[in-house]
């Protein structure tokens, strides 16, 4: 009965205390209106920053320099570093003319599909100039990529 009581008075203290503040706080918002210290409470829509006043943000793009921008740039014409590329092997390839793998790192995984008929890829690891002849006779070599090109 006693543990009771005692939850019961505790709970109803931290209501009274903590709740509200932290309601209270949940309550305001606080937007760039031009005023200093406005604070608006539950505005149905947020306000805007006027142009005129503040002026006009730069695009990320113009605001970005150097090699960002460069990224960004090859980004937007669809070439991301990041994402799979396909690179269509050469018809007939030897240990001499073998199909060249741009890349950055000294190791690379290359999926194969050597039967135009298959719905699978054979994976393998090729090594930096190092040629490697894949199941189906192709050989393929890894080279340095430009390092400005988004192409790696």
């Amino acid at each position: 009965m006693a543990q009771l009581t005692a939850r019961t008075i505790l709970s109803s203290v931290l209501k009274s205390r903590v709740a509200p503040a932290a309601i209270g706080l949940t309550n305001q918002r606080f937007y760039a209106t031009g005023k200093e210290d406005e604070k608006v409470v539950f505005a149905p829509e947020p306000q805007t920053a006027d142009p005129k006043v503040y002026g006009e943000f730069p695009d990320v793009v113009e605001h970005a320099e150097g090699v960002i921008r460069q990224q960004m740039h090859a980004r937007l014409r669809g070439d991301d570093r990041f994402e799979y590329k396909v690179y269509y092997r050469a018809p007939k390839s030897s240990k001499d003319y073998p199909n060249l793998i741009p890349s950055a790192h000294k190791v690379r995984s290359v999926g194969c599909q050597c039967d135009p008929e298959q719905s699978f890829q054979i994976w393998g690891f090729y090594h930096k100039n190092i040629p490697k002849r894949c199941k189906c006779g192709h050989w393929f070599l890894v080279v340095d990529a430009d390092p400005d090109s988004a192409d790696i």
